[in-house]
């Protein structure tokens, strides 16, 4: 008897398990739906716009806002309003800085290549707005 009974412990242990990490994917689902919302078209969103282009009731899109919020990925406007976050800044700062470094990487073999080729120094940079951002350089042979 014991034995049955420890077998369907672990079955509900399982399925609430499973049932967990379900609802968890959901959730990263909602967040990533969420930030698909905000474009530099429209850059806030009110909790009724955000459950009406979610599908989801204005609680469950209460809930998803509070707890993005928290993180910093959003922010509250106090005027019923929400926009992206200061975090989301922070992460396109490492965004950028992982790309920047692959760029330097896989570019300094063919500036060394070039300088040595042309015997001028070669430069890489990155347009940033209406200005160049040095990434790497190397100097004439």
């Amino acid at each position: 008897m014991h034995s049955a009974r420890r077998v369907a412990c672990e079955h509900v242990a399982r399925v609430t398990l499973e049932e967990e990490a379900t609802l968890a994917l959901k959730t990263v689902e909602r967040l990533g739906d969420l930030l698909d919302l905000f474009t530099p078209e429209r850059t806030e969103w009110t909790l009724a716009d955000v459950a009406r282009a979610l599908g989801v009731p204005r609680s469950t899109a209460h809930g998803l806002l509070v707890s993005v919020a928290s993180t910093g990925i959003v922010q509250a406007m106090g005027n019923g309003r929400y926009r992206l976050g200061p975090r989301i800044a922070a992460l396109n700062e490492v965004q950028m800085q992982q790309r920047e470094l692959r760029l330097q990487r896989a570019g300094s073999e063919v500036l060394r290549r070039l300088a040595n080729e042309t015997w001028e120094t070669s430069n890489l940079g990155i347009l940033a707005g209406t200005s160049t951002r040095s990434l790497a350089g190397t100097t004439s042979p």
